[in-house]
């Protein structure tokens, strides 16, 4: 047994815990990217991944990642997460974080949804451009190009003290018969009403 006098167990005792706070900030400061690595821009892929650890396709919860970022999202998928709706995998993730209060980073520019309006019948032109300030109210990001990526980053590394109020299954389903947002930015649901919203989206009386 190693006799070792108790400034240099204290030293040792240090160097652990900060060893292993080191290793929890490291852990809370991952990204989580979903699709492939050369789907993304090499400017946004690479800014981030200068200041954070990154996840590709991770199969975790998310739980310990900070925003969530995607290449690309469809139109379905943004009229779906409008409606804090699920319909497949990438959805079901971007509710998932939005409903935790986390930011989503889509790398395109918002206005490609719009490419074609002079196409879109004028119902379909006004769900889009709903549906896009509604998922941006959300903590949905277009982060079209590098002076966007630079002004989301100062907000990332300079966190704020952000006050997040609990929302109830009562106020969800007040809020969702009045055709009301169901949840804001800072705001996250009970079990409950993430379980109800899952189930039932925006979109159904």
């Amino acid at each position: 047994m190693i006799d070792m006098k108790p400034a240099e167990l204290e030293e040792l005792i240090q160097r652990v815990t900060d060893r292993l706070i080191e290793t929890l900030q490291l852990d809370q400061q991952s990204v989580e990217f979903i699709g492939k690595n050369d789907s993304y821009p090499a400017w946004f892929r690479n800014r981030i991944s200068a200041d954070f650890r990154c996840q590709f396709n991770s199969k975790q919860d998310g739980d310990n990642a900070i925003l969530l970022c995607l290449s690309e999202l469809t139109a379905p998928e943004l009229l779906a997460v409008a409606n804090l709706v699920t319909i497949n995998k990438r959805t079901e993730r971007i509710v998932d974080y939005l409903c935790k209060g986390k930011p989503v980073w889509i790398a395109e520019d918002e206005n490609n949804f719009l490419k074609f309006k002079q196409l879109q019948r004028y119902g379909v032109r006004k769900a889009i451009l709903t549906g896009l300030a509604k998922v941006q109210s959300y903590g949905v990001t277009f982060v079209k190009d590098e002076a966007v990526l630079d002004q989301v980053l100062r907000q990332v590394n300079k966190p704020l003290p952000v006050t997040k109020k609990y929302v109830t299954l009562q106020t969800v389903v007040t809020r969702h018969k009045a055709h009301l947002p169901l949840i804001h930015a800072n705001e996250i649901p009970t079990d409950l009403a993430k379980e109800w919203i899952h189930e039932n989206g925006d979109d159904k009386s």
